[in-house]
């Protein structure tokens, strides 16, 4: 407060049988209690977590005066992390961390975003686009204890505790995951047979 001012309490009180006295306090000084530090705001993600098709840029934003730290590979941000300056683009299926540092202030917490990719189309792309969330469609070649295995004119891929049999057309929309090295249908994909063929395998010379 300015110098010279004061604040005012009100007090339902007693004094000589009357009541509603009103006490006025000249000076007043206000203390922190002790491990009450001020913490910085957590950092703010535009957009927050999402599934998309095709890349896009990321800002984040803080309170006024907060320097941002951020990672892109899913660890815990740092101070020797990198410095938020400007937007970047996210193309792949992504987990942004973030931390807001200001002086005088214990650093935020820590700040998550999950940005998830989705692909339509051939095996050949879904197994390009990485792991994310995918739906494609194909023939059933071969199925093993665990799930099946399609293919299409582009390529191969495994649907983990997929059921279906030799010779359906499915399309399987799921979580791509990898395992073994390889990328692969996790398990809950959704498996829709829309046809059967004859699968024709080649001779064995």
């Amino acid at each position: 407060a300015a110098s010279g001012s004061y604040y005012k309490f009100v007090f339902n009180v007693t004094v000589s049988g009357s009541s509603n006295r009103y006490i006025q306090i000249a000076e007043a000084k206000f203390y922190r209690a002790a491990g009450s530090e001020a913490v910085t705001a957590k950092p703010l993600f535009e957009p927050s977590s999402c599934t998309f098709e095709e890349s896009f840029d990321v800002t984040i934003t803080a309170e006024e005066g907060a320097i941002i730290y951020y990672t892109l590979d899913g660890t815990d941000p740092t101070t020797e992390s990198n410095v938020f300056t400007e937007n970047f683009t996210i193309e792949k299926t992504t987990t942004v961390k973030a931390i807001a540092v200001a002086e005088g202030k214990k650093n935020s917490s820590i700040a998550t975003a999950t940005y998830t990719k989705h692909t339509e189309g051939t095996i050949a792309e879904v197994i390009a686009a990485g792991i994310g969330t995918a739906k494609t469609s194909g023939t059933v070649v071969a199925t093993y204890t665990n799930g099946f295995l399609m293919s299409d004119e582009t390529g191969y891929i495994l649907v983990y505790k997929g059921t279906a049999a030799i010779g359906d057309i499915v399309t399987v929309e799921g979580s791509i995951s990898e395992y073994a090295g390889l990328l692969q249908f996790g398990a809950g994909s959704t498996v829709e047979k829309t046809g059967t063929t004859e699968v024709v395998y080649p001779e064995v010379t």
